[in-house]
């Protein structure tokens, strides 16, 4: 299957679900929370061919999932309105080589405001860490760790109002690929 879970309504909760070896393209993601209000814990995204989990609501809390060895992406979110994200681990993404200026590694996130990324690890992506790509405003990034992704570990595009502090970067921007973001 292409979309294993599409979550719609508000005030969802998802808890402890393991969800793994979707069949779906680039830029779809294997699970699409599109509900505002909703809340994720303890989940595992992992094995998907494209995107993991696809954020599209606002006020979505993620906490302790894991995002791992997704074909282009860990996760994505779009239009993502005040989405928080503790305690996660995102690593070894973009398994399938995706085109890194296109979109691929850890996550991306365009049109997103007053995003909160806390206590997370951003590890080993074949890309970026963390892409934060156009239209995003009042970000926060703090207490995280980048370390080993084989571009940038944060990358700030076309936005306004990053405040990223006490985050710990290692080993990131290393690819052989002079061209790649961040290299």
């Amino acid at each position: 299957r292409s979309e294993l879970l599409r979550v719609t309504g508000r005030h969802v909760v998802i808890r402890g679900i393991r969800f793994r070896f979707a069949a779906n393209h680039a830029q779809q993601a294997m699970a699409v929370f599109s509900g505002a209000h909703g809340v994720i814990e303890d989940c595992v995204f992992e094995r998907a061919n494209g995107v993991g989990a696809g954020f599209r609501a606002e006020g979505i809390q993620v906490r302790r999932c894991s995002f791992l060895e997704n074909g282009q992406l860990g996760f994505s979110a779009n239009r993502a309105h005040q989405l928080i994200l503790s305690d996660c681990l995102v690593r070894g993404n973009n398994t399938k080589n995706f085109d890194r200026g296109w979109e691929a590694g850890g996550n991306k996130l365009v049109l997103c405001r007053g995003v909160v990324i806390e206590r997370s690890q951003f590890v080993e992506n074949r890309g970026l860490g963390v892409w934060f790509d156009i239209g995003n405003e009042a970000s926060t990034v703090r207490h995280c760790l980048f370390a080993d992704n084989e571009d940038a570990g944060l990358f700030y595009e076309i936005s306004f109002g990053l405040h990223a502090h006490d985050n710990v970067f290692v080993g990131n921007g290393l690819v052989a690929d002079k061209s790649s973001w961040g290299a």
